[in-house]
């Protein structure tokens, strides 16, 4: 497929995508250690982020309701290296 052209399943996650970001920013100010002026992109100094300890593609993939893995008990704020890792590494639930 061509990049403009998404599968059914491309087009489903993505729909899934956004809604789970839409759910976390109305509670992110609520995670424990949140600060805003922390808050930053992949690279930047000092950043930390929002990170589903339960990740979005999973939950996607198993048919976990977007409210689950928006919830509070689901996210942490934390440094932009310890996010990459995890999404390089793969996440776990131990």
């Amino acid at each position: 497929l061509y990049d403009n052209q998404k599968s059914p399943n491309q087009k489903a996650f993505k729909r899934y995508q956004n809604k789970v970001h839409r759910l976390t920013k109305k509670v992110q100010h609520l995670v424990e250690g949140y600060d805003k002026s922390k808050q930053g992109r992949m690279g930047e100094s000092g950043a930390y982020q929002i990170d589903h300890i339960i990740d979005i593609k999973w939950g996607f993939d198993n048919n976990i309701p977007a409210e689950l893995i928006a919830h509070l008990s689901n996210l942490q704020f934390i440094s932009w290296e310890d996010n990459n890792k995890k999404a390089y590494y793969g996440k776990s639930k131990s």
